[in-house]
Parts: C-alpha cells; structure tokens; sequence
C-alpha cells in the first residue's frame, strides 16, 4: 500500500538504529580512523539473492537513470508515504473499537461514504484487528 513505503526505521520497539542514515563509504572511513577492519557477510557482493539483486544491480540503474536523484526522490516518496499513513489513521474509524481499540461493529452506510482508499484502509484494519491476522492488500 501507497502508505507503507518506507526502508528501515530509526526506531521500531526496542531497537534503534543511530548510524541507519550514515553512507557506508563514511562508516568504513571512521572505522579505518580507529584502526578497526570493516567486516561484511561475503554473501552482501553475491546477487544470488534478491535483496542483493536489487541492492547490486537494480539501485546503480535507477541511480543512473534518474541522474543521481534516486536517494532524494525515494526520501520524498517515504514522506509523501507517512504523510498519507498519517492521514489515513487521522480519518474517522467507523468500525467503532472498544477500550483496546478492538474493532466491534461495521457501519456499512458510514463506510461506503469514504473515499476508496480510507475504505480500503479501515478494512483492511478492521479484518487484521478481529483474525489477529496480518492480511495483504493484493487482489
């Protein structure tokens, strides 16, 4: 969903990640200054696997393709993303929720009155809510 587009968060839970903007070359650079060695799993220069696929081939062509902009237009994406996500959950829940937030009702006639993808949205958490399940939004 246009509304989940994001890397990696600085902070999820328990976990933070101080050094998740910081560009490799920086990072190798303020190791070699303190004398330690760089170590990488040898399997990240391999694109056998698909996150190494994209990470190896398809993100040089994009970079290359978009003149250099790809980092900043994927930034702006993500903003435009969690700005969407944020509106999204701004927007009346018709589906009622007790005091957990547990959905407990569906308001038919306020729900066909929304636009199309607060629709899709308050569904999509309403089912996740009552299965306990996390459902996609493919077809």
């Amino acid at each position: 969903h246009l509304s989940n587009l994001r890397g990696m968060r600085w902070r999820e839970g328990p976990f933070v990640r101080p050094l998740l903007g910081a560009p490799k070359d920086l990072l190798y650079a303020m190791l070699q200054a303190e004398g330690v060695e760089w170590m990488e799993d040898a399997s990240n220069r391999v694109a056998d696997y698909k996150r190494n696929k994209v990470r190896l081939q398809l993100v040089p062509l994009l970079q290359e393709l978009s003149g250099g902009a790809l980092g900043l237009r994927l930034e702006e994406m993500t903003q435009q993303s969690a700005q969407l996500r944020d509106w999204l959950e701004g927007q009346a829940d018709v589906f009622g929720g007790d005091a957990r937030g547990e959905p407990r009702h569906l308001d038919l006639t306020a729900w066909a009155q929304l636009p199309p993808m607060v629709r899709v949205d308050q569904l999509h958490r309403f089912i996740t809510g009552v299965t306990g399940e996390a459902v996609s939004f493919s077809h």
